[in-house]
């Protein structure tokens, strides 16, 4: 995906460019339903186009005006998953999808949940790393901060995420707070930094003449010496966890602690801990932490899991364990 050195010449490239300056009178006949300002929805068009994103997850759908503008965006070959919390939505979304070109319908999946809800069933997440995500759901300063939250976990290396509406203080105190909580994203127009992280910030979006706060993610996924956490729901069984590498490991040890709420009651109160470490080897591009006892989900309920994983190594050089994609239960 994208790197420090080139989002910011493609987002000045974009805001300079002769499509940007002309096209607002076109996407707004094009792209009626969407409730974006013209210049946003041209915008949010470039972006995607630019940094050839092929997956990408909208929070709040609402009438997929918005949706649209991504799917044409990212093309036939890319996957956009769109969610939409209110049920009483679900109709009109397929009713308007629908109408849309066959390849575009293709690419677009509605799914009517809450992103607590959808980046927990392991169903929808265990396999896919999102390169673009457009957050605009819930603008409570809570439910923008467990959007973006959630959103961090399952964002590919170098993700992009475009924050709407932007200056509603709410909106913007939750990615503030985002920021610091998470200080391996940035925000590309430099609007937050270290000397006012605890101060009063006017809100306002990463440039005049769009409303988004744009945030660029690391480059890599590591587990290192700092806490990576994973968490879950699933059905049937749980035995362990596996992780690929996108690089070769040095030798070291692995550490997991697993938290896992079965609800079944007895001593435990439903809920087990479980330690769990991995000798790893020189060299080792795949990991599978194997549990010594198998948890199995006998109804149609959930079981939450939390895991927590920590790297030791000796090695100076190459001490995180570089993740090739997100880790899956298994």
């Amino acid at each position: 995906m994208s790197d420090y050195r080139n989002i910011d010449k493609i987002f000045d490239k974009i805001l300079n460019s002769e499509e940007f300056i002309s096209s607002p009178v076109y996407f707004e006949k094009k792209f009626s339903n969407s409730l974006l300002q013209n210049h946003a929805k041209v915008f949010l068009y470039l972006l995607i186009k630019s940094i050839k994103a092929k997956s990408v997850l909208e929070i709040g759908t609402y009438m997929a005006g918005t949706t649209k503008i991504i799917s044409e965006a990212i093309g036939d070959s890319g996957l956009v998953i769109s969610l939409e919390s209110n049920k009483q939505r679900e109709n009109l979304n397929i009713e308007e999808i629908g109408t849309w070109d066959k390849k575009f319908q293709e690419n677009t999946m509605l799914v009517t949940s809450t992103s607590n809800d959808f980046f927990n069933i392991s169903k929808f997440n265990e396999k896919i790393w999102f390169d673009f995500i457009f957050v605009d759901g819930d603008h409570t300063y809570t439910g923008a901060l467990t959007d973006l939250l959630n959103s961090a976990r399952y964002a590919a290396p170098g993700a992009i995420i475009v924050v709407d509406d932007a200056i509603q203080p709410p909106v913007f105190s939750a990615v503030k707070d985002f920021l610091v909580l998470n200080k391996d994203w940035r925000e590309i127009g430099g609007k937050f930094n270290e000397a006012n992280a605890r101060e009063y910030i006017e809100p306002t979006s990463s440039n005049n003449s769009i409303p988004f706060l744009i945030l660029e993610g690391p480059s890599k996924h590591f587990i290192g010496p700092r806490n990576y956490s994973v968490y879950k729901e699933f059905k049937n069984s749980l035995s362990g966890l596996n992780i690929k590498l996108d690089k070769p490991s040095e030798q070291g040890k692995l550490y997991s602690r697993f938290l896992i709420s079965h609800l079944s009651g007895g001593e435990d109160g439903g809920m087990s801990i479980v330690d769990h470490v991995n000798d790893i080897e020189k060299n080792q591009q795949e990991i599978n932490i194997i549990l010594d006892k198998e948890f199995i989900s006998h109804n149609e309920n959930t079981i939450k899991v939390d895991i927590h994983l920590f790297f030791e190594t000796q090695a100076k050089i190459n001490n995180k364990l570089s993740l090739l994609k997100p880790p899956e239960l298994i």
